[in-house]
């Protein structure tokens, strides 16, 4: 009886192992294909606002004068593209942080296993090296705030807001004949995408669990 509870265990052991190596590779696979989903919402999104926003460009540098419905439809294009934008943003926040959620998973693992006293020197050294790493979280002080305002994420998220602060100065340039209008609304438009999608990274990361 004691050899077959010994071989139990030897099994239960290696299974867990088993588990625990393929839940690191699912996690590790799953973060590098959330960051592969990331930019095909931003193509998607470029590919239909810029085919948008040139038809709008090519009317607007005509020499015939915009008539009132062909206003109004750009208008409703462009604020239309506004509200895809800020969709489209979400979805890139969102994929963002189930990407940091399966990279600190993995982590984990690899943090708990070299906490372990079943680990020597040197497989501590080769768990040092299976971790995922990013620049943002290896780098200290200023490097690691440069790396994560102006890491691919962030800078995904920039993007998408100048296209929104673009789109909504040109409907306001729509409106309002006076160019000054439109040249202050960019920056603070773009400025306002970029806090309320900040915003709603934080309160989904701050609920991932």
């Amino acid at each position: 009886m004691p050899d077959v509870n010994h071989a139990s265990n030897a099994q239960l052991r290696q299974a867990a192992v088993d588990l625990v190596l393929r839940s690191y590779e699912n996690h590790k696979s799953h973060s590098r294909f959330q960051e592969t989903q990331r930019s095909w919402f931003l193509i998607a999104y470029f590919s239909v606002a810029g085919v948008i926003g040139a038809a709008v460009l090519n009317r607007l540098l005509q020499s015939a004068e915009l008539r009132d419905n062909e206003r109004s439809i750009m208008i409703v294009a462009l604020m239309s593209l506004v509200a895809a934008g800020f969709l489209v943003g979400m979805a890139i926040v969102k994929v963002g942080v189930e990407f940091r959620r399966h990279y600190h998973q993995a982590e984990g693992i690899i943090s708990l296993l070299q906490g372990s006293g079943a680990c020597d020197d040197f497989l501590k050294s080769l768990l040092q090296c299976a971790r995922l790493g990013t620049s943002g979280d290896e780098n200290k002080g200023v490097r690691r705030f440069v790396a994560k305002r102006f890491g691919v994420a962030a800078i995904h998220n920039y993007l998408v807001s100048m296209i929104i602060g673009l789109e909504i100065a040109s409907a306001l340039a729509l409106l309002i004949p006076d160019p000054r209008w439109a040249a202050l609304a960019f920056p603070a438009a773009t400025a306002l995408a970029i806090i309320i999608l900040h915003s709603y990274r934080k309160i989904i990361w701050d609920s991932r669990f």
